[in-house]
């Protein structure tokens, strides 16, 4: 089932509340639960953790939601990238990084940023860092919806699209709007995610 709900671009004062949704739609994801603390304050860390990404990306613009921000998609434009911090950036961030992921698995968020920079695509393209629904609104084609518009506008600018796709369940939606596997980015004794290109 398809919905007709409208989507729209994601203002500052959205981010609390979408981040609370990716946090519910990430929360069993492989890479996520990979990389992020798996204690008492999971739930807390993932949210913290999705408001620093929206923050980092509305900015740009290209960030969209459902109406009733039941489901999320970070966007970047062509040169922008979620990706490795400076040396003085990472210092900074470090307490964050910590308080997302405990002490002990920091280092496998660096190692997946750095993985993920080393096989992007050099060719100006827009990103899908994130698309995210919220559980109880999975099945009802708000991600599709989101990708479906997005497209659309993407296509008007006649420029590709690429994403990483980390639950290879979810690489028949990408394939139904165009998108092709290009490779496998497998990380030391983790999960893997597939590079996905249109």
């Amino acid at each position: 089932m398809v919905s007709m709900q409208a989507t729209r671009k994601v203002e500052k004062k959205d981010i609390p509340r979408l981040a609370v949704t990716l946090a519910r739609a990430f929360d069993n994801d492989p890479i996520m639960s990979w990389c992020m603390r798996d204690d008492q304050k999971r739930s807390e860390a993932m949210r913290y953790c999705f408001e620093y990404m929206l923050s980092g990306s509305v900015k740009f613009g290209e960030v969209t939601c459902t109406e009733d921000l039941n489901a999320c998609a970070i966007w970047l434009p062509p040169g922008k990238w979620l990706g490795i911090p400076s040396f003085l950036e990472t210092l900074f961030q470090l307490p964050d990084l910590i308080r997302w992921m405990g002490f002990n698995r920091v280092n496998r968020w660096m190692t997946m940023i750095d993985l993920e920079e080393k096989y992007r695509p050099k060719t100006p393209h827009f990103y899908l860092a994130f698309l995210g629904v919220e559980p109880e609104k999975q099945g009802h084609g708000l991600g599709s919806v989101l990708l479906e518009n997005k497209l659309r506008v993407i296509d008007t600018i006649r420029l590709p699209a690429y994403l990483e796709s980390s639950n290879i369940r979810n690489t028949p939606l990408y394939k139904r709007y165009g998108f092709k596997i290009t490779g496998e980015l497998n990380l030391p004794k983790g999960p893997t995610m597939w590079t996905m290109w249109r």
